[in-house]
């Protein structure tokens, strides 16, 4: 999909995506859209806006949706938790409506001194250097919170690629005779192809999934249950028979 858009050079671009985007797409726009999240997952969209260093400077404008039939619930709530979406927003409450790139080093340590407050993370100061250095894209390395108690990390076997690459890995997993550090190595190679098919979705469809690997706390949705799990155009969703469509 980002190969075709690199390739139509004509015409205005209007991308939309999933959390996907965030994870070290190599990809370039001059304005973003971002419903309210974590600061480093919003440090990694203003990593997508003017990546290619052109003439104007990228334009990163954040809003807070709520749902439609509960007006007291917000969507970055029930994704990423409320502690850290708390503690997000904040760093922002007395501040003017606009904040500018030379300010992200402060905001990253206001955000992470309170982070600390509430909950220990001995990977903060790693961090900060990370965003010191604006590489952005490492911030992803690093886990501020367990966040397993709210979402699974599921693959989905959308083509014959991802087929061929959920084989591999079950062979990985499943071979007993090859010790771990050759079977971690072994991984490496397909490491950056098989998590590009991993999506992170809340817990509770954790059950409803035909395959999870408690093990590895890995969710797999197989090319026979796709059309009820996942649309190419909108992502991860219900059973269309069940109560309609959540986007994650």
């Amino acid at each position: 999909r980002i190969k075709e858009i690199k390739e139509k050079k004509r015409g205005r671009k209007i991308i939309v995506s999933t959390q996907l985007i965030e994870a070290g797409v190599d990809i370039s726009v001059d304005m973003a859209y971002r419903d309210f999240a974590p600061l480093d997952s919003i440090n990694q969209i203003a990593g997508r806006c003017n990546r290619n260093f052109g003439d104007n400077k990228g334009e990163v404008k954040v809003f807070l949706l709520k749902q439609e039939n509960n007006g007291k619930i917000y969507y970055p709530h029930t994704i990423y938790g409320s502690f850290i979406i708390d503690k997000s927003k904040s760093i922002f409450r007395n501040r003017i409506a606009e904040v500018n790139e030379s300010e992200f080093l402060w905001l990253a340590n206001e955000y992470f001194k309170k982070i600390n407050d509430g909950k220990s993370d001995d990977l903060s100061q790693n961090i900060l250097e990370v965003v010191e250095g604006l590489k952005f894209d490492d911030v992803s390395q690093f886990k501020l919170i367990e966040q397993k108690d709210y979402n699974i990390d599921v693959f989905v076997e959308i083509d014959g690629e991802a087929e061929n690459l959920w084989e591999k890995y079950q062979l990985l997993i499943g071979n007993d005779e090859i010790y771990y550090l050759e079977r971690k190595k072994e991984f490496l190679i397909i490491k950056k192809q098989f998590y590009n098919h991993v999506i992170s979705v809340p817990i509770q469809f954790k059950y409803g999934l035909s395959n999870f690997d408690e093990r590895a706390e890995l969710g797999y949705i197989s090319k026979g249950d796709l059309n009820q799990w996942y649309s190419i155009e909108t992502g991860f969703c219900k059973d269309k028979n069940k109560s309609g469509i959540i986007m994650v």
